[in-house]
């Protein structure tokens, strides 16, 4: 039988659910990243994610950039209301979100994808038919 590293399909009993042999090993890992085991209140709000949409010449993208990135193109994909101009990319609308965030500092302890979604909105709302 090859080596499972703790984690086996009990499929020898006729079921399909996953059997955990080593729970020590899940324990292990949650152990190095507390941060995401135990993410405070702050950590979807928009003092945390801005960082990650700010542009830094001299720095890799890293996760940050990749969540904001992210969660402004589900946005753009899913919002009703946002009609965005042809050419507009996903990096101009983030810039965009930026600059919505900087001009409010008052509401950056809120929830970073309702702000995204309502400073996309009011810069680039459906015109009503």
């Amino acid at each position: 039988m090859p080596k499972t590293y703790g984690v086996e399909r009990a499929m020898y009993s006729g079921t399909n659910r996953v059997v955990f042999r080593r729970p020590w090993l899940i324990l292990f890992i949650l152990a190095m990243f507390p941060q995401a085991a135990f993410a405070g209140p702050d950590a979807n709000s928009a003092n945390s994610r801005m960082e990650g949409c700010r542009p830094h010449p001299n720095k890799l993208p890293d996760f940050m950039d990749g969540i904001c990135l992210g969660e402004v193109v589900a946005i753009l994909n899913t919002d009703e209301k946002v009609c965005i101009p042809d050419g507009v990319n996903a990096g101009q609308a983030s810039r965009v979100v930026l600059e919505w965030l900087d001009r409010h500092p008052d509401l950056q302890h809120l929830d970073f994808a309702l702000l995204a979604a309502f400073a996309l909105e009011t810069t680039w709302p459906c015109k009503a038919h």
